[in-house]
């Protein structure tokens, strides 16, 4: 988020400039396989309900209260958040690497039972 002082308006000007159509296609289709991917790898954990997202904003549904996951994440290198105690929410880069999605969707599938 940016915050609303002129230097950094000015910052968020110079992002949103960048931002061009063939761009946003790149990240909708990155964010479609990478939530494809997610659910593939998740579909049998245990309580796994559904991914769902827009862009990349991307949330993975459990059934059951995940808020251990965060420090177990981070100590493996990974930096998400849990919602409503059952929710897995990610918010990758919208310039993240097939590599790196690989990465991501690796580690975290092991931290589920």
């Amino acid at each position: 988020t940016y915050g609303g002082n002129p230097v950094v308006c000015a910052a968020a000007n110079a992002v949103i400039d960048t931002l061009d159509e063939a761009f946003l296609a790149q990240v909708t289709q990155r964010s479609d396989a990478l939530a494809a991917a997610l659910h593939e790898k998740l579909k049998d954990k245990q309580g796994f309900v559904h991914v769902r997202h827009l862009g990349m904003l991307i949330g993975i549904e459990f059934d059951h209260d995940l808020s251990a996951l965060v420090q177990q994440a981070l100590e493996a290198g990974l930096l998400i958040n849990v919602t409503q105690q059952n929710t897995i929410r990610l918010l990758p880069p919208l310039n993240i690497s097939e590599q790196d999605s690989d990465i991501l969707v690796e580690k975290l599938a092991a931290l589920l039972p």
